[in-house]
């Protein structure tokens, strides 16, 4: 058995739902877990044929001053008032953030309507006028013509003491997601990524996300020794959105044996 520990679907970011999901991922007996940003898609596991999909959320925060992402898993949540406030303030930094990204579009003369929250959902909502076929094009091309989306705010976005004490309290492990697509990376300090694990074991956090498309073999040994170094959990996921959204597909990238463990890992909360 083999797992996508990283999902999301049209209740956050994603264009897809969790059936359309389901038809891509086939016959291949997996374990899913819908990650959903800020908002949790799966109250508890559901068996689907050959498919597992576990409960899970995305939540993004900041660590030694630098904005991170985490993802969380629960085969019981048990959701409080106290993480739905955190989440409902993220989101709602987001959509203001979103609303300064769509100004500075209108001001260079890209004219859109309607709500956004995401990246996606802006880039979306761009393509026709741009005559793109993908949202990714379109993120790219904001990227190289003056970083249109981009919006230097991060004040809305809670500590990673707090994301993983609200978590824990809701009876979830948190994991640190894709760290390679931010640390590690050719001319970036080695240190800097260890220096942050170290901050983020010292507030209990419970595992890293070693196995990502995105990552390399030599930052995915990397992430396995130090989580082994930390005796942190690992976990896997392509961080998958839709098609034409970066990951063409779901990855079942977390190999069998890293699965069960996992798997084993979150049975310790039930």
């Amino acid at each position: 058995m083999v797992a996508d520990l990283h999902i999301h679907t049209k209740n956050s970011d994603g264009t897809d739902s969790l059936e359309d999901i389901l038809r891509l991922v086939g016959n291949q007996e997996a374990i899913l877990a819908i990650t959903d940003h800020h908002f949790l898609s799966l109250a508890k596991p559901q068996k689907m044929e050959n498919v597992i999909a576990i409960p899970g959320i995305e939540v993004s925060g900041m660590c030694n001053g630098k904005s991170c992402h985490f993802t969380a898993y629960s085969l019981d949540p048990k959701p409080t008032v106290e993480l739905q406030k955190m989440s409902e303030m993220i989101t709602a930094g987001y959509a203001e953030r979103a609303r300064k990204i769509v100004k500075k579009l209108n001001d260079h003369g890209y004219h859109i309507t309607g709500p956004v929250i995401y990246t996606y959902n802006i880039a979306r909502k761009m393509k026709s006028l741009l005559n793109m076929n993908f949202d990714s094009e379109v993120i790219k091309w904001a990227k190289e013509n003056g970083d249109l989306f981009h919006i230097e705010e991060n004040n809305f976005m809670p500590d990673v003491r707090e994301i993983v004490q609200r978590l824990h309290d809701s009876n979830f492990k948190v994991f640190w997601a894709h760290p390679g697509t931010r640390y590690l990376k050719l001319g970036s300090p080695p240190k800097e990524y260890e220096t942050m694990l170290f901050v983020m074991k010292n507030e209990r956090i419970d595992g890293v996300e070693c196995f990502c498309p995105a990552h390399s073999p030599e930052q995915t040994e990397t992430f396995l020794k130090t989580s082994q170094k930390y005796g942190l959990a690992v976990s896997g996921g392509s961080d998958y959105h839709g098609i034409g959204r970066g990951m063409s597909l779901p990855q079942l990238c977390l190999p069998h044996e890293y699965t069960l463990k996992f798997m084993d890992y979150l049975k310790e909360t039930l």
